[in-house]
């Protein structure tokens, strides 16, 4: 009777621990740096979605196009954007967020390095196809933004870090309306020198999704 009331005792001892070793990283103080990732995630994306706009007037004097054919570095990223993020969210459901991560990073490195690379080589076609690659990634790897937040803050502040991922996003717009034209300057009026520090920034963005992803991978193990 002394050995079992002892065995009790010491399994009521180690159940706490035991519960403490089964909580989720999740839903420990992990899951901010899971956020701070999450937000330089897309940070990338939005630095060079308006690379045209902070450079309008550079890239028609450039490639001396009217108002018309520098829309089309929009057009071509806005109107399949209309139905992909629909497409990328049954992908995403389909392979798995963290491999959809990496896809779709991996398209705005190199829709962004075409699109340097058509500023280059002066060839304002070879940055229309840029923005095409660019745009296959750009909207989808949002809704991937999106979902890999949700798992970390499901149920509680699920709002709040939303708001916090769309106020560094839009800090890489501004970045960019600031940085690009001191950039075109700085460099002797090299157009493709500001894009490429955009493509840096996508580099960057990759990364930190990586990271991210074997986080999420860790945790959910």
């Amino acid at each position: 009777m002394v050995q079992e009331t002892e065995n009790k005792d010491t399994n009521d001892q180690d159940a706490p621990l035991i519960e403490k070793s089964n909580v989720s990283i999740r839903a420990t103080k992990a899951r901010w740096f899971a956020l701070i990732l999450a937000c330089f995630l897309n940070f990338g994306s939005y630095y060079c979605f308006d690379n045209p706009q902070a450079l309008q007037k550079q890239i028609k004097d450039n490639f001396d196009i009217d108002n018309t054919s520098f829309g089309l570095l929009y057009s071509v990223y806005s109107f399949p954007n209309i139905i992909l993020p629909l497409i990328g969210g049954l992908l995403i459901d389909r392979i798995g967020v963290r491999v959809a991560i990496v896809i779709f990073s991996f398209l705005l490195i190199v829709g962004q390095g075409v699109f340097t690379l058509g500023a280059y080589s002066n060839s304002f076609p070879l940055m229309i196809t840029g923005r095409v690659i660019f745009g296959l990634g750009g909207e989808s790897l949002t809704v991937s933004q999106s979902s890999v937040t949700a798992k970390w803050f499901i149920g509680k502040e699920l709002a709040f870090s939303m708001g916090i991922l769309l106020c560094v996003s839009r800090s890489g717009s501004s970045l960019n309306s600031a940085l690009s034209p001191r950039f075109f300057h700085w460099f002797d009026n090299e157009l493709w020198v500001p894009l490429f520090v955009g493509f840096c920034f996508c580099v960057a963005s990759f990364f930190c999704g990586l990271w991210l992803c074997a986080i999420d991978r860790k945790a959910d193990q």
